[in-house]
């Protein structure tokens, strides 16, 4: 016999995903687990976002916090590549380029890596100055040779790619 499960009422959340222009009655709209009230998430709430597996969401999917957090987390990376320019060997830097920085543009990019690429501007730029380090170039260095040098490709192309691959997949019935 399985145990008997229960729903964790402090641990439990709710999101209304909606368009910017929609107006909700959240004052009418209360969910319960017997007589608790479920916290929600989105604007003008405690938390304006949550996580799910990995992806930052609210409610109006802008991916502003997502794109927010990748923007964090690649930061740190390009400035372990930049303190390592000087004392690693090429190779390695494209090894920390590849672990520090791709895999946090790669991951879930089907669903934020096509927004507006005004929100995608800190990326970019980000991208940019990695490679100039991989390279060990200047910060005035033209960067788009040095993309093709590595085969790295820009956040757009990245972007592009995925979507291709995830396009073959699917026309083949091979999306998992």
């Amino acid at each position: 016999m399985y145990p008997r499960q229960s729903l964790n009422v402090s641990k439990t959340k709710y999101i209304l995903f909606r368009p910017k222009g929609m107006h909700v009655n959240f004052e009418n709209l209360a969910l319960k687990i017997g007589d608790e009230n479920i916290q929600r998430i989105g604007t003008n709430c405690e938390e304006k976002f949550f996580k799910f597996v990995g992806i930052y969401l609210d409610e109006f999917l802008t991916w502003d916090h997502h794109i927010n957090h990748v923007g964090n987390k690649v930061a740190s990376g390009c400035y372990a590549i930049s303190n390592a320019k000087n004392f690693l060997p090429q190779k390695l830097r494209l090894t920390m380029y590849n672990s520090f920085f791709r895999s946090y543009c790669d991951y879930g990019i089907l669903a934020w890596g096509g927004v507006k690429a005004s929100k995608l501007n800190k990326i970019t730029k980000l991208q940019k100055k990695c490679v100039r380090n991989i390279a060990g170039k200047g910060h005035r260095t033209h960067s788009d040779p040095l993309f093709s040098k590595f085969d790295i490709l820009k956040f757009e192309d990245l972007f592009k790619y995925n979507c291709s691959v995830f396009m073959h997949k699917y026309t083949l019935g091979r999306v998992q």
